[in-house]
């Protein structure tokens, strides 16, 4: 699903409510500036649905990103729908701890943020 260039590298878990609890504010600490990233949640009825964000993730009263970032939802344990920009507009990310703070949500989502693993540097001899 990510563009071709990152078929081949290794993704390495950043955040995830099981390991590091519920809190937006931690995630946004922990996952700080990777990029990219997907981001991966369940709610509770079990759909699984994600955002792959070309940039790296913040609290933003505004959209960002490129049409490079998509959504996506699971069908099944074998189908993965993708979501690509539509060209209709330029609205690609918008996350806000001020529109997905807890007490606002009717049900309790999981979520997991991963990002690109870091290439070691070649030590010089």
């Amino acid at each position: 699903m990510a563009p071709n260039i990152y078929h081949y590298r290794t993704w390495q878990l950043l955040f995830s409510t099981s390991h590091d609890g519920v809190s937006y504010s931690t995630m946004f600490y922990k996952v700080g500036k990777s990029c990219p990233v997907y981001v991966l949640m369940e709610d509770a009825k079990g759909n699984v649905f994600g955002l792959y964000a070309s940039q790296e993730i913040r609290d933003s009263s505004q959209f960002y990103g490129t049409g490079e970032s998509f959504v996506f939802s699971f069908e099944g344990t074998l189908y993965v729908r993708k979501y690509k920009w539509s060209r209709a507009n330029e609205l690609f990310v918008y996350l806000s701890l001020i529109h997905i703070s807890e007490p606002t949500r009717q049900a309790e989502i999981s979520y997991a943020v991963f990002c690109l693993k870091k290439k070691k540097k070649k030590k010089k001899k």
